[in-house]
């Protein structure tokens, strides 16, 4: 279960180097999409998922088009809270889920369409 963490001497868990470099990071005050991504272990088309369905808070009050900036303090916080972790994977699966399930049923639709068209003829 813990095969991605390393033990110091007194046996006590650590993060994988790669984790604890990203931590270690000179951070700005602002992050943008592509570096919460990566702190967040989310990919970057992610992100605007997060930030539609609430899960995620831009910095100021950015138009739908512009680029969006986010707090390092707060992105740090949430890359460590597993409760906050949990909901969002849920909400990234649900919304591939929907989008995926959309996509399938048009398709299926187009085919069946074509076929009653091929018949008739």
């Amino acid at each position: 279960m813990f095969n991605n963490y390393n033990r110091n001497s007194d046996n006590a868990m650590t993060l994988p180097n790669n984790i604890s470099r990203i931590c270690e990071w000179p951070l700005s005050g602002r992050l943008c999409v592509a570096d919460a991504a990566k702190i967040l272990g989310f990919g970057e088309h992610d992100i605007p998922i997060l930030v539609s369905e609430g899960m995620l808070k831009p910095l100021g009050k950015p138009v739908p088009n512009s680029p969006k900036y986010f707090a390092a303090c707060e992105i740090r916080e949430l890359a460590e809270n597993t409760e906050w972790l949990n909901r969002a994977t849920q909400v990234v699966y649900d919304y591939w889920k929907g989008k995926n399930t959309r996509k399938t049923a048009s398709s299926s639709k187009k085919n069946t369409t074509v076929a009653e068209i091929s018949c008739a003829e």
